[in-house]
């Protein structure tokens, strides 16, 4: 296994992207799922991360930069058959010291409070509940942050 850097439009990504969002659907509504969509446009993020199995991708991230130093993990997402096996933790841990390198400070996240399994992963990493920020503020759901701080990933590694 592997991690690979690349960017949105990676065919990739945008199935794995699509995999998230037929997730999304059925488990919140199709209109629930659609107030979110503006913000989670591929064309928005600087980087993803891709997780390989045999050269085929598997799980997820991606990060969005804020103009106020902080960076937004976002497209979080590991295939069903790859989860409870740490994967999800090694991408928050690359895209962490992707944004420590860039001088980043900070880290925010928005998940539904009724994933439960995400919030408990994102509680384990360091993430604590915060006040709603940019677009979610107006949105029923949950914004996480922690401070950036140098982790066990070098950030050039492929």
């Amino acid at each position: 296994m592997s991690l690979v850097w690349t960017q949105g439009t990676d065919p990739e990504f945008t199935a794995l992207a699509r995999e998230l969002d037929t997730y999304f659907r059925d488990t919140l509504g199709a209109q629930r799922e659609a107030a979110f969509e503006p913000y989670n446009a591929a064309k928005d993020l600087e980087e993803v991360v891709l997780w390989k199995e045999n050269r085929k991708a598997v799980a997820c991230a991606a990060w969005k930069s804020h103009p106020d130093g902080q960076a937004e993990v976002k497209r979080v997402y590991v295939q069903p058959a790859y989860r409870h096996g740490g994967l999800a933790r090694e991408l928050l841990q690359a895209v962490e010291a992707r944004v420590a390198a860039q001088g980043f400070t900070r880290l925010l996240l928005e998940t539904n409070p009724s994933f439960t399994a995400a919030v408990r992963l994102y509680q384990r990493y360091g993430f604590q509940p915060t006040e709603p920020f940019g677009p979610y503020a107006c949105l029923c759901t949950l914004c996480m942050a922690k401070p950036v701080q140098a982790v066990g990933v070098h950030p050039d590694q492929p």
